[in-house]
């Protein structure tokens, strides 16, 4: 029998009894499902074009002693309670309950459903209809006003399903508050109904504890549980481009609704099963990421202007489709036929430690990308786009173990997706990803493109492929970039591994664009690079001063800055910056110097690093006294000194009025600085007494040299600028020794002939500090 919530409460008292569990529609948990239900009704009320039938609602009726019908439900009460508040809320918003007549009918009809879960339960429901609310249309939150209000028990907010019911009528507010003569709608018009089932009439006979038995009801269903569901039903829907479509399963044609059923209870639960003692999430969370993950690749391959939505509605719209169905069923085809999936992946790739014939994906954590995909852990958008294209070329070209082709596929991908990058705002002096997962609308033309002709050449290398042929999905430089570095190794295959080895190191990830990967004994140019920027070995300091003795590789981080450009040399942990700079102007010194450096550290018969490095020093012979010549001969400006990061701004071109830093994020000067040659002279120094070094800070604060109680000694472009020496005692002989030239209201201290900036000054302070 068809029925309206209205009608059937006109002639029946409806109990929702003990035996069922909490409203549970409105749980927090169940906010995609309560959505998707709302979304359903807001179509139905708005479009007036046609009804909603809710299935079926099992339950029985009986006579009270007072000759009335009680309905008692045993499935249904969820659509029941969701349906009431339903009618609730539209008899408040349209002032059915607030007349003036002693006796309210619709009040009367609408105290007819209630609960026997728990008493609060019931009383809740008694009150919001003997307490509408009439001026919905300026609340903002209902729930909220519903319990700001006098009768609100403050009980009530630990029982579960009445936080589920304001949590339901929360949703309808926001989602259905514009919708007009709704009550109408529900009542006359009959736009949505549900069909009454009697289990006790003489039709089923069934009595209630077995049908209970059958439905095990007394358990809520989880969100993996709510989605097998719904996903079953669109599978089915005749509205979709693959309803008439059979898939071979087992020597049988079945359909796709059949497909799924038989699979997510069988390999494909084994599938994440084989996982549960390295997941801490549960089985069902995990399948269901998994399809999250596969539906918001899909979404964005074919929508790069349209957010993805995590929720229901968005699984089933990318789900809708056959080829995304395909994809998804032909992933965990693929993934439940591998033999040992954490082997594949460990196989085929390495993590930060380079590994013969694997790829890396420069982090320290697991290599199972199936794993980081539905445990969403440490998984970014790199790693989201080299899982499809592992999924996409596996699936296309049947492949279940990672042999050489993969392999070359894979690192082409990863290396053109380490290309999407930029200066990290926060810290200029490193590189950090600029991938965006919409823009997978063009990386997966590349994957599409590639991965067809590998299977359709199968004569053909992967390496061969790539470079004969022209593809979409990356800009022109990277693809030059690459394919330049490929065609080396296609000329001379024996050295294809030292040149991919030099490319896995984990300041280039990927990007070799300023190494001479034809170099003639290749091999020793890879070893000697890796030799000399291993993080505990090399003394940075002395690299980077040997590394100048060759030219300035220095490059900018900002531009602009009010105590001038600010210059990188490089430090620990942070030479990407350099060694993989793909700016061209960039480009043209680094590369001559880290090439010409590279060949002399080779042929220099020193056994060390640190005896090559100091050769190197020891062998500069700059023909004037610039500033690299100060670079190369003090240490102590380019040490690590407090926490510094051989970053410095640069006000003149001499680069004497520079300034060390110690912050090299986005405002660098709002860090303490220090001017290096002020630091050495100080460092030298240590043992004198009445010497003190002062940090700037800012732009007016700067670093200066206090000697005695109040001579100051600042840098500056013309040379050191000496404040209050004429109070010195031997301030005559001073001036006349050191050839002090006055200016304004202090002296002026410029290297000689014979003895350079630093020197010049160390000497200059001895003499002030004699007793």
């Amino acid at each position: 029998m068809k029925y309206t919530l209205y009608t059937l409460l006109e002639n029946n008292l409806v109990k929702i009894p003990l035996i069922q569990r909490d409203y549970a529609q409105g749980r927090e948990s169940e906010k995609d499902l309560r959505n998707s239900f709302i979304t359903k009704i807001q179509k139905i009320l708005n479009e007036d074009t046609e009804k909603l039938n809710l299935d079926f609602v099992y339950g029985y009726t009986e006579k009270t002693s007072q000759g009335k019908n009680d309905f008692i439900p045993l499935d249904g009460q969820q659509r029941l309670t969701t349906l009431w508040l339903l009618h609730w809320y539209f008899a408040s918003k349209e002032g059915k309950l607030i007349k003036e007549e002693e006796t309210n009918e619709i009040k009367t009809i609408l105290l007819n459903f209630t609960y026997e879960t728990r008493i609060s339960s019931k009383r809740f429901c008694e009150n919001l209809v003997n307490n509408p609310i009439s001026n919905l249309d300026k609340i903002e939150s209902i729930k909220e006003e519903i319990i700001d209000s006098s009768w609100f028990m403050t009980s009530w907010k630990n029982d579960p399903t009445i936080i589920a019911m304001l949590n339901m009528l929360e949703t309808i507010h926001s989602s259905l508050a514009d919708s007009e003569n709704v009550w109408d709608k529900l009542t006359l018009n009959e736009l949505i109904t549900f069909d009454y089932i009697d289990i006790k009439s003489d039709e089923f006979k069934l009595t209630d504890e077995l049908y209970i038995k059958m439905n095990s009801r007394g358990k809520p269903l989880t969100p993996f549980e709510n989605f097998k569901a719904i996903f079953s039903q669109l599978l089915n829907d005749d509205k979709t481009n693959y309803f008439k479509e059979r898939i071979d399963f087992k020597g049988s044609k079945i359909n796709y609704q059949q497909y799924f059923a038989f699979n997510i209870d069988g390999k494909w639960v084994d599938l994440f099963w084989n996982y549960r003692k390295v997941s801490d999430k549960g089985l069902d969370e995990n399948i269901l990421n998994f399809f999250y993950y596969v539906a918001e690749m899909l979404h964005y391959k074919k929508n790069k202007d349209e957010n993805f939505i995590k929720n229901f509605e968005s699984l089933k719209t990318v789900y809708a489709h056959k080829e995304n169905v395909d994809f998804l069923f032909n992933s965990l085809d693929f993934l439940s036929s591998v033999n040992g999936i954490d082997s594949f992946f460990s196989e085929l790739f390495c993590n930060n430690e380079y590994v013969i014939g694997k790829v890396k994906l420069f982090d320290d954590n697991t290599t199972d990308l199936f794993l980081r995909a539905f445990t969403d852990n440490q998984f970014d958008v790199k790693q989201r786009v080299l899982l499809y294209g592992v999924l996409e070329f596996c699936i296309e070209t049947k492949s279940l173990f990672p042999d050489k082709k993969l392999k070359d596929f894979i690192r082409i991908l990863r290396n053109l997706l380490s290309r999407i990058r930029q200066v990290n705002t926060k810290k200029r002096i490193e590189y950090t990803s600029n991938l965006r997962l919409p823009n997978f609308f063009d990386y997966s033309k590349f994957i599409d493109e590639l991965v067809k002709l590998i299977k359709t050449n199968q004569n053909k290398n992967v390496f061969q492929l790539f470079t004969e042929n022209k593809l979409k999905g990356f800009t022109k430089e990277a693809f030059d970039a690459e394919k330049s570095k490929i065609v080396s190794i296609l000329k001379n295959n024996k050295e294809e591994e030292n040149i991919i080895k030099l490319e896995e190191h984990f300041y280039l990830e990927g990007i070799s664009d300023n190494f001479e990967i034809e170099a003639v004994n290749i091999e020793k140019y890879v070893e000697a690079f890796y030799e000399i920027w291993e993080l505990k070995e090399t003394n940075n300091s002395l690299l980077v001063r040997a590394l100048l003795t060759h030219g300035d590789f220095s490059v900018i981080t900002h531009d602009y800055s009010s105590l001038g450009i600010i210059r990188y040399f490089g430090s620990k942990e942070y030479w990407n910056r350099i060694l993989s700079t793909t700016d061209k102007i960039e480009q043209v010194a680094i590369k001559s110097i880290i090439n010409s450096f590279l060949k002399e550290y080779i042929n220099l018969p020193e056994k060390t690093i640190t005896d090559k490095l100091n050769k190197m020093i020891m062998n500069f012979k700059p023909i004037v006294k610039d500033w690299i010549y100060y670079f190369v001969k003090y240490n102590e400006f380019t040490s690590t000194y407090s926490e510094r990061f051989n970053l410095f701004t640069w006000k003149d071109s001499n680069g004497f009025n520079i300034n060390s830093l110690g912050n090299s994020g986005i405002q660098p000067l709002a860090s303490y600085h220090l001017n290096p040659y002020l630091i050495t002279i100080n460092s030298r120094l240590t043992k004198q007494k009445g010497l003190t070094l002062y940090m700037g800070r800012y732009t007016e604060d700067l670093s200066f040299l206090r000697l005695l109680k109040d001579i100051d000694i600042y840098c500056s472009d013309e040379g050191y600028d000496i404040y209050n020496i004429d109070k010195h005692k031997e301030f005559n002989s001073l001036v006349k020794n050191f050839k002090l030239v006055k200016a304004s209201n202090y002296y002026v201290l410029k290297e000689s002939i014979t003895k350079d900036k630093i020197e010049i000054a160390i000497d200059f302070c001895q003499e002030v500090l004699k007793k």
